[in-house]
């Protein structure tokens, strides 16, 4: 089965990194948290979707993850695939030849 799962709220909390970071009540990262410094590197995953998400994998099926980057932030994206790169790094190993350079020097050991 395909099955499709969003990155924030599911797997990682965007919404707790939010309400702790430091300057999310500073103009001008108010309505705009995806510009708060260092939020997509400090955001904590969710136990239970990650647990979930293995699960689906170990039943043998086809999982995706979706998400998008803010678009005048590219380099959260990279931030947001270097998380999951950490997330399932033991799933992510078949897909070394394919993940970008930078991605991988910064997430894979």
């Amino acid at each position: 089965m395909l099955i499709y799962v969003d990155l924030d709220g599911v797997l990682a909390d965007f919404e707790s990194a939010r309400a702790q970071h430091p300057l999310s009540k500073q103009t001008p990262y108010i309505g705009r948290p995806d510009r708060l410094p260092g939020l997509f590197e400090n955001i904590p995953p969710i136990e239970d979707g990650i647990r979930a998400v293995e699960q689906l994998m170990k039943l043998n099926h086809e999982v995706y993850i979706l998400s998008t980057a803010p678009w005048d932030n590219p380099e959260a994206y990279d931030r947001q695939a270097t998380k999951l790169v950490n997330m399932f790094a033991e799933n992510f190993r078949q897909y070394l030849p394919y993940i970008d350079a930078d991605v991988k020097a910064a997430a894979i050991s």
